[in-house]
């Protein structure tokens, strides 16, 4: 579906957990999922909420639910009725919501592929960017990883090399 841009599952604090382009357009997901995190508690602190925010060539949508937000940024065209469905079945899956509590590096990972593989088959995607292929996971006797264009286990590797 080409009117998919991107989707990040972002703590209620800000932290990005998730993210995954669903087109070559790059976008930084730590910005992104510093100011949703930002404006998502001035609206808490106002007694409001925030569901979506509107641009000129992108809608973001966001879901709340439990203590993580999930954002959604599409063309501004498709239907919102088919946006929340999906995003009301996507916040039941098992998968997210083990990448957002567990500490297991090896379960996050499993967490992850298999993330990518419902995302792509909710939003009926048929060559999702890191569905397949992309991530190239690599485990030795030592546990050390090889990946492939994901923050969340970038930063995940940073704090294991400082605890070394």
């Amino acid at each position: 579906m080409d009117s998919l841009k991107h989707l990040t599952l972002i703590s209620d604090t800000g932290l990005m957990l998730f993210h995954t382009s669903f087109s070559a357009k790059e976008i930084d997901e730590v910005l992104i999922s510093g100011f949703t995190g930002a404006i998502t508690s001035i609206a808490n602190q106002l007694g409001d909420s925030l569901k979506r925010i509107e641009m000129k060539d992108q809608t973001f949508y966001l879901h709340p639910f439990e203590n993580f937000i999930i954002l959604l940024a599409t063309s501004p065209n498709l239907d919102e009725d088919y946006i929340t469905l999906r995003l009301e079945i996507l916040q039941n899956s098992q998968s997210l919501l083990t990448m957002g509590t567990e500490d297991d590096l090896e379960m996050l990972i499993d967490a992850n592929n298999e993330l990518h593989l419902e995302i792509a088959e909710l939003f009926e995607i048929d060559n999702l960017n890191s569905a397949e292929g992309e991530f190239d996971f690599d485990i030795d006797e030592e546990f050390e990883f090889d990946f492939e264009n994901d923050s969340l286990f970038e930063e995940v590797m940073r704090e294991l090399d400082k605890l070394a």
